[in-house]
């Protein structure tokens, strides 16, 4: 995971800390389902292996991952949507 360097603004957030797969995955696709192209979409999880199936998911998705990083056990990604 990335240090963060910068400040990343974002138009929605959504936490699926807690769930189990596929369901933050599914709760992403929803989210992104009402942002507008370009807009930025932060999600936070507190499960490691999220990180693999969101760089996976951002790429079948054809998402831009801007940052993905851990801070304090969360980790976050910053998804732009096409």
């Amino acid at each position: 995971m990335a240090r963060l360097t910068q400040k990343i603004s974002f138009d929605r957030a959504i936490d699926v800390r807690g769930l189990s797969l596929p369901r933050p995955l599914l709760s992403t696709q929803q989210a992104l389902e009402a942002l507008n192209s370009g807009e930025i979409l932060k999600v936070v999880t507190g499960d490691q292996e999220s990180a693999n199936d969101f760089h996976t998911y951002a790429r079948h998705a054809h998402l831009t991952l801007l940052a993905s990083f851990e801070r304090n056990g969360q980790f976050q990604f910053f998804l732009r949507k096409p």
